[in-house]
């Protein structure tokens, strides 16, 4: 048995509700769709996906092993929660809403996804300083608040009473900002937050034959390094003998490095880096997603429900078992 089994839950949104937090809120309960509850999607036309550019495919992901709820007005779920159109709800007893900021005033459409990572710092740690931010592949502080949202939903199921009726609240700018802890930690410490480095990033994406290998390595990888590459007197340079030389001169030594790996191939150099141990590791496309080894293994990707696509289910088990989906 799953551990949510015998759980139902509703998704209640309106056309009006934010993209980004339609997603937190489908993430939320794919999950605990995943782990055996009967969770109610909104209907077509209640969704503000509908019709949005690529929304068939994150339909095909959020949705997945979840019944339709129709858009009945008379609908029992959609009487109990319409005070809310923002909000997720387990057993009747059980709420979680969710919000663009913690303020009672809502600032919702006055934002979005990307200029909420902006303002809390995270845009700041990605791409070059010398060129425009660069949006996060993907929707990943939408889902983030939807994982930290059934955190707090698994957690008010585990309260003595579940009589009681209990709020869990959740909005994307606290996510945001707890994604970014690192630099939060370092600024209450009096120090400058990180930015973004650019090509002067210790670790870093480079060019290779076919594609880009993120360069990731340690101190005690160094002569390695170098034996994978193939010494050269560029890279004996005084400015590359220590690890404070090599991180003060990073752009430097991408720069001597990116051409060597361009003579190797993706999987050339990831082989000889695993020979080193050296964690050095391929940028993945999509398809290369599909069968890579440990993610075929794992069952990550599975068929949709036409069977036209991949979409991930949850890589975990329970008791050594993945849960099985109730049929919709």
């Amino acid at each position: 048995m799953s551990p949510f089994t015998g759980l139902i839950i509703v998704e209640t949104i309106s056309p009006d509700t934010p993209i980004a937090l339609r997603l937190a809120i489908g993430m939320c309960g794919r999950v605990a769709c995943d782990l055996g509850a009967r969770v109610y999607r909104p209907s077509s036309e209640c969704d503000p996906l509908t019709g949005k550019p690529g929304a068939d495919a994150i339909l095909a992901f959020l949705d997945r092993g979840k019944r339709l709820r129709d858009a009945d007005e008379n609908d029992t779920a959609t009487v109990e929660l319409a005070a809310d159109a923002s909000s997720f709800a387990t057993a009747a007893a059980t709420r979680c809403l969710f919000t663009t900021f913690a303020s009672a005033v809502d600032h919702a459409g006055e934002a979005s996804e990307f200029t909420i990572m902006a303002v809390s710092g995270l845009l700041d740690l990605v791409g070059d300083p010398g060129r425009e931010p660069l949006r996060l592949g993907g929707h990943q502080l939408s889902y983030s608040a939807g994982l930290s949202a059934f955190a707090g939903v698994a957690a008010a199921l585990c309260r003595p009473d579940r009589t009681l009726p209990v709020t869990v609240r959740v909005n994307l700018a606290d996510v945001a900002v707890w994604l970014n802890w690192k630099s939060a930690a370092v600024s209450a410490l009096g120090e400058p937050a990180p930015g973004r480095p650019g090509r002067n990033s210790e670790w870093t994406v480079l060019r290779c034959a076919d594609g880009w290998i993120a360069l990731v390595y340690q101190e005690q990888d160094w002569s390695r390094l170098v034996d994978l590459v193939g010494e050269t007197k560029a890279l004996t340079d005084a400015r590359f003998a220590t690890g404070i030389g090599r991180r003060k001169n990073a752009a430097a030594l991408a720069d001597l490095l990116e051409p060597e790996f361009l003579k190797m191939n993706r999987a050339e150099i990831f082989e000889k880096a695993r020979a080193r141990r050296i964690p050095i590791g391929p940028v993945l496309a999509m398809d290369d997603l599909a069968v890579d080894p440990q993610y075929v293994e794992r069952g990550v990707l599975t068929p949709s429900g036409d069977g036209d696509a991949l979409v991930p289910v949850l890589p975990l088990r329970w008791n050594g078992v993945v849960p099985v989906l109730e049929a919709a």
